[in-house]
Parts: structure tokens; C-alpha cells; sequence
């Protein structure tokens, strides 16, 4: 028999860990999706790489902008992919030469 606040803790943790493992879930199917569209969808490939590569000339501008000491008012950086998150665009963008 559990204290009624440890139960009430387990569960509350045991539902987060349900909620991670979900997200998690949705995640890898939509990285699935995405990859299949890469390799059999010419369409959705062109289009992909198209947004990367104005993605990375954003960031490239907005990197001498910043070099430059003048104003970036860009958000790119702000939202560009961390390999671990995004890792179709982060791959992308590694074709043009951006980051790391």
C-alpha cells in the first residue's frame, strides 16, 4: 500500500514518461515519412532542397552581417536545426557547406 502523494507522484510520473514516449514515437514515424518522400518523391526532394539551400544563404548572409558588427534582424539562427532534432534539414544544410 503507497501514501496517496507517492502514488499520486508514480502516476504523474509514469504519465509523463507515457507523454516523452509518445512524442518520441510521432517524431521517428514522421523522420520515416520523411526520408521515404526524400528517396521516392522527386517532387518533395526539390522542394526540400530548395528551402535548404535559402535556409543557408540566410545564414550565410546573416553570419557576415555578423562579422561584419552590422544589425542581423533574421531569425535563421535562431531556428536553425541542431543535428539531433532536425536532422533532414541539418543534413541538407551540411551539403551547402553550413555549420559545424
Amino acid at each position: 500500500m503507497c501514501h496517496a502523494f507517492m502514488c499520486a507522484t508514480e502516476k504523474a510520473h509514469a504519465a509523463k514518461v507515457k507523454e516523452q514516449e509518445a512524442r518520441r514515437a510521432k517524431r521517428m514515424h514522421a523522420i520515416g515519412n520523411a526520408r521515404e518522400r526524400m528517396e521516392h518523391d522527386p517532387f518533395y526532394r526539390l522542394l526540400h532542397m530548395a528551402v535548404a539551400v535559402l535556409f543557408a544563404q540566410q545564414l550565410a548572409a546573416d553570419l557576415q552581417a555578423f562579422k561584419a558588427d552590422k544589425s542581423v534582424s533574421s531569425l535563421a539562427a535562431k531556428w536553425a536545426p541542431t543535428p539531433w532534432r532536425e536532422w533532414l534539414l541539418a543534413w541538407s544544410l551540411g551539403l551547402y557547406g553550413i555549420g559545424g
